[in-house]
């Protein structure tokens, strides 16, 4: 599944859906547009045989992530399959230019720490070896450099070496295609866990305000924007939120029990329903978790190239001692 492909889509099906046309006119037409083949196509056959818009797009588009196919699932029933197309459309959007924005920042420095990485590799397992037995020939002794990084090399160049990096390999898959519960595991890290709970406090937040908006209770709501929820500890919490709340419980009391929702969410939703005005109440909250996680990722954005090329300054001065100290012994002894 490519976001653009799936943005693109939502746009263009959201924009025939505001200007008076049905469901199944429109997928028919963006079908037709697309030609004979296309997950277009394949949407509207779905629609038109009597599924869902969220099937027909959970099977064009496979895998389609589970919070996509639950956004327009409950704006579906709900009436309001537009604003979820509008939602989903947003937050694809925002996280492709946030996407093509750090892969610009970290292109040189990533290049840079690669290259050092083999470099290094290539010294520590051909180079070095013929330094050390040189020295051992004439009686010099290695220095603390060139011996941890020959340790390396040889580690490297081992069977458990090559597990290592297999290992490196299959967890960049893992996290890369989402076949794992990657947001459960970014969830445990402290440095990635804000950025994560600021973007699943705008989904949770604004779906609940489109819910309102189309006139759903509270709890139901809130019920329905938890599904959207991606950690599963977190989108527990967020059910159990809208058990309490239809239970009659203030939701400005409820919500002290959700750990991951900012500690303003209370505040915010006591004065909304002082005043009657829940489902604005509900779209400030999400607007302000999408204004504090465009901050917290361009923060990432700055500082993490600054952090890569230090690491590639330390190992390459690293390296450079490794050869360098060796060479030297060996020229100055008699």
């Amino acid at each position: 599944m490519k976001a653009e492909t799936v943005a693109g889509y939502c746009e263009e099906l959201r924009s025939l859906l505001c200007g008076g046309m049905a469901l199944g006119q429109a997928v028919a037409l963006l079908a037709d547009e697309a030609g004979t083949s296309g997950p277009e196509r394949l949407v509207a056959q779905r629609v038109v045989s009597g599924s869902s818009l969220a099937e027909g797009m959970a099977y064009a588009f496979s895998p389609l992530p589970e919070w996509i196919r639950h956004v327009i699932s409950v704006t579906e029933e709900a009436a309001a399959v537009d604003h979820g197309l509008d939602l989903v459309a947003g937050q694809l959007r925002e996280e492709i230019v946030w996407r093509d924005d750090l892969l610009r920042s970290l292109a040189y420095p990533l290049v840079l720490l690669a290259a050092t990485t083999l470099v290094g590799l290539i010294l520590a397992v051909v180079i070095l070896p013929s330094l050390s037995a040189m020295t051992e020939e004439l009686g010099a002794a290695l220095p603390l450099a060139s011996r941890v990084a020959l340790t390396m090399g040889a580690f490297a160049a081992s069977p458990g070496g090559f597990l290592v990096w297999l290992a490196i390999f299959s967890v960049s898959v893992w996290l890369y295609t989402g076949r794992a519960r990657a947001p459960d595991f970014l969830a445990r890290m402290p440095w990635i866990r804000n950025a994560l709970m600021l973007a699943e406090t705008w989904r949770y937040f604004r779906i609940a305000g489109v819910l309102l908006a189309a006139d759903l209770p509270l709890h139901r709501a809130l019920r329905q924007a938890a599904g959207a929820v991606r950690p599963l500890a977190w989108r527990a919490e967020a059910r159990r939120l809208a058990e309490r709340v239809e239970a009659g419980e203030a939701a400005a009391l409820a919500v002290r029990a959700v750990g991951w929702l900012p500690s303003r969410t209370a505040r915010v939703l006591s004065v909304a329903a002082s005043s009657g005005a829940m489902a604005q109440g509900v779209e400030n909250l999400a607007q302000w978790a999408a204004a504090r996680r465009r901050a917290v990722l361009k923060t990432w954005a700055t500082w993490l190239p600054v952090v890569l090329l230090g690491v590639s300054a330390v190992m390459i001065g690293f390296l450079a001692q490794a050869v360098l100290l060796p060479a030297f012994q060996i020229d100055v002894i008699p």
